[in-house]
């Protein structure tokens, strides 16, 4: 009788955990994932613009309790920052185009080059990565970034390139311009909405808008003017 009196106990016993677990497994509730947010850097198209974005990201770092200095040795020290935008802003008043040029190089660098620490700060407090990335200075990045192509205009592989794409499908118009759009030099049409333009001087703003070609004569109104520097 005794051991009948424990089996049943343990029966009970049994079943009670296993309604206990099923129980549980059924009320468990899916974590929340966080989504990796992405910093970015949107840089102006006018040199005035990017010497106040270049400003605004040494002005946002500076003091800031997510990145004490001195930084990791990879990175440009915010001394070395603030001396190239002191250097940026004396070539914006000269008013000399060269000197302007590389300077502007050495500032918008200086910004890339301090992203990657700002990202690594996002990726490891990602409840609280997009207050960073913007207490930083720079831009959150857009969802959905695969979705339909953009215009955009990237340095190439080769010195003195650039790669463009233009939105939606199908034959391209091209234009190039060294002026932020008030030259407009037409390039070669394409077949899609992506095409590589060489030759051109190293380490130079370049801007480029396009449009579709459509059938019958017609074409869609030339895109905004957007921005780049050749390889």
């Amino acid at each position: 009788m005794k051991k009948i009196i424990i089996s049943i106990i343990t029966v009970i016993v049994m079943a009670q955990i296993q309604l206990s677990g099923d129980a549980t497994r059924k009320g468990k509730k899916a974590k929340p994932m966080n989504k990796k947010v992405k910093a970015v850097l949107n840089w102006p198209s006018i040199n005035g613009d990017r010497l106040i974005k270049g400003k605004h990201i040494q002005t946002s770092l500076t003091d800031n309790d997510n990145f004490v200095v001195p930084w990791p040795s990879i990175f440009v020290s915010l001394a070395n920052f603030g001396l190239h935008l002191d250097a940026f802003e004396a070539a914006l008043a000269s008013g000399d185009a060269d000197l302007i040029s590389s300077t502007e190089i050495v500032v918008h660098d200086d910004c890339m080059n301090l992203k990657p620490m700002v990202q690594a700060k996002m990726d490891s407090d990602k409840p609280n990565a997009a207050n960073i990335c913007t207490g930083a200075g720079y831009d959150l990045g857009k969802k959905g970034s695969n979705g339909p192509r953009k215009n955009t205009i990237k340095p190439g592989n080769e010195p003195g390139s650039v790669v463009m794409t233009g939105e939606g499908p199908g034959q391209h118009d091209w234009e190039i311009s060294f002026d932020g759009g008030t030259t407009a030099i037409p390039i070669d049409s394409t077949s899609s909405g992506k095409t590589t333009k060489d030759g051109l001087r190293s380490k130079t703003d370049i801007w480029q808008h396009n449009r579709r070609v459509l059938t019958k004569g017609r074409h869609t109104d030339w895109t905004p003017w957007v921005p780049g520097t050749t390889k």
